[in-house]
């Protein structure tokens, strides 16, 4: 782990925390401002694991011998780290989750090759089990494995080497990964590499492709959105209606996109005269951005004032590119028969009913406008299996605010969740749980964007009081 931090530290002074933040993936403004002046955007999200403890203790290492050195504003390196950072990783392809899956995901088809039906998974992890089982039951056999045995073939030797130690199948166990910090780096070559020809080839290697799921959104789905309408030509007031976010929000979002290479029409932020006088400063130092700031009077970068309409908001969630969202949040390029029509009634604010089969997409008819709207979106379902799988799911795609209601919780665990209902986009509940007058009378004090079940979407622009769908 010590010549892995080193690398990140070069003649130029750097805090600490901001390379810490760069390792697990903490994607401030100013940790992503400090990685892109000194070239280091690509290992956002390296290390997510990495103990501060761990960190701190190798930069104290490192200071104490005099590999760092320390500046007024921040550390230095004497020297170059020995390891190379692997050249083929990129943020979004969430190594972390997906080295998990493919591993159960091999397990479980070398023991079914076998017939064998029990057996220990690889993982204890839930949610990673929950993933591999839903795409094993859309699964052909020998399709799979032939693909995997293509993919393998069309790896370099040392990553297809690297990968098979840590298989685990039939009678068969591979040697083992190293811990040590060269043979992390080495792993996440190999599954660099991997990820790299499921990136570029997914119709080659369709199931595998669909069990990594795409490009893993570097940006919050949030962050997502505000920089989908400013593409569209919203201001800042309007984004700002949308997603109910403070302003200051909104302003962080649309400098991390631009950080990121986002391009966004600039009329719709600055005044012309403003705008001009921008273009005429000279930046000299960019660590030191404020001299601009200071040099146009008035400015942040942004102009605009703070607003809060729910109105605006479903307006400008209509005015969204549902296929950029898609692709950006889910990873998907087109949608399913049904589905467009029925997300657009839903941001429309109109009640909508559609007939779809098993199989068809239903959950992103309420997955998509719920991380559009404003307000909760509450999702009816009675088999509670099916509920925890759809927590599970939202939560590891990146979605944090989400909760079941349910009569599995204990009595404190429940009125904990009643009295936070409002900070939850989607509020899972079964049919039973509505007919609690307490349950009733809490869910009538929030901003209700929709209703989903089973069986039918309905939306009410602005509901605020209601009866339990049959």
């Amino acid at each position: 782990m010590f010549e892995i931090i080193i690398a990140l530290f070069d003649n130029r002074p750097r805090r600490p925390a901001s390379v810490y933040n760069l390792l697990v993936g903490k994607k401030t403004l100013s940790t992503l401002y400090a990685a892109l002046l000194h070239d280091q955007l690509q290992w956002v999200g390296l290390l997510p694991d990495l103990a501060r403890s761990e960190f701190d203790d190798v930069i104290a290492a490192a200071t104490r011998q005099g590999d760092l050195v320390t500046h007024q504003t921040g550390l230095t390196a004497t020297r170059a780290s020995t390891v190379t950072l692997p050249a083929s990783y990129q943020p979004w392809m969430d190594i972390d989750g997906f080295a998990g899956r493919f591993y159960l995901a091999v397990q479980s088809l070398s023991e079914a090759s076998f017939s064998n039906r029990q057996y220990r998974p690889v993982t204890p992890d839930w949610a990673t089990q929950a993933w591999v089982r839903q795409w094993y039951r859309q699964l052909a056999q020998p399709q799979a494995i032939a693909e995997l045995t293509a993919l393998f073939a069309a790896l370099p030797a040392p990553a297809a080497n690297r990968l098979a130690l840590g298989l685990v199948g039939h009678d068969y166990v591979g040697s083992g990964l190293s811990l040590t910090p060269a043979a992390r780096l080495a792993d996440i070559e190999a599954f660099s590499a991997l990820l790299a020809r499921l990136d570029a080839e997914p119709q080659r290697y369709p199931s595998w492709a669909q069990l990594w799921g795409g490009r893993h959104a570097i940006l919050s789905a949030t962050n997502a959105q505000a920089l989908a309408l400013a593409a569209q030509g919203a201001n800042r007031v309007q984004i700002q209606a949308a997603l109910r976010r403070k302003m200051s929000t909104v302003n962080e979002h649309l400098l991390v996109g631009a950080i990121f290479g986002a391009e966004f029409p600039l009329d719709a932020f600055y005044p012309p005269a403003q705008k001009r006088q921008f273009d005429a400063q000279a930046l000299g130092d960019p660590e030191d951005y404020q001299q601009l700031l200071a040099a146009v009077p008035g400015s942040d970068f942004f102009s605009g004032a703070p607003v809060s309409d729910s109105h605006a908001a479903r307006k400008v969630a209509t005015m969204t590119d549902l296929t950029a969202v898609l692709q950006q949040t889910f990873g998907f390029t087109s949608f399913r028969p049904g589905q467009r029509e029925l997300i657009e009634a839903v941001l429309a604010g109109r009640d909508a009913l559609g007939v779809l089969p098993t199989g068809s997409g239903k959950t992103l008819c309420y997955q998509l406008p719920g991380r559009l709207l404003p307000g909760t979106m509450v999702v009816v379902e009675p088999l509670l299996a099916l509920m925890d799988d759809q927590v599970a799911r939202l939560q590891t795609s990146g979605e944090k605010r989400v909760v079941a209601l349910t009569g599995q919780l204990s009595q404190a665990d429940f009125a904990t969740v009643m009295g936070a209902l409002d900070q939850y986009r989607f509020v899972f509940v079964a049919p039973e749980t509505l007919t609690r007058p307490d349950v009733l009378r809490r869910l009538t004090q929030l901003t209700i964007s929709a209703w989903w079940s089973t069986r039918r979407i309905a939306s009410r622009s602005g509901a605020r009081i209601f009866a339990p769908r049959t």
